[in-house]
């Protein structure tokens, strides 16, 4: 698992680092160092967190949340995820007490 978790890292520094760059005109080095300091990035090398199915999309976005509001936990991609899955639960609830009214 480590050699693989070392790939998976090499993955997401390169391309959240690059988006760094890109949006915020920083040196690729300080990008790197950005990002690499960060509690977005302790959060993805947390394995019990299992991030490493996330987007790049979804890591920088948690990074840019955590440079504006000090929590990457307050991304948008992140409460999507949370909100579609609140609805999810509502709709299987829903479907479940339509059933059993359409059986009594």
């Amino acid at each position: 698992m480590k050699n693989e978790m070392v790939f998976i890292l090499s993955f997401y520094n390169e391309k959240v680092s690059q988006m760094i760059v890109n949006k915020y005109g920083v040196e690729p080095l300080s990008a790197l160092r950005k990002f690499l300091f960060s509690e977005t990035y302790r959060m993805l090398t947390d394995v019990e967190l299992e991030m490493w199915d996330f987007s790049p999309f979804g890591i920088f976005d948690m990074w840019e949340a955590e440079q504006i509001t000090g929590d990457p936990r307050n991304s948008l991609y992140l409460r999507r995820g949370i909100i579609l899955n609140v609805w999810k639960m509502l709709l299987r609830i829903l479907t479940g007490l339509l059933r059993k009214k359409e059986r009594d």
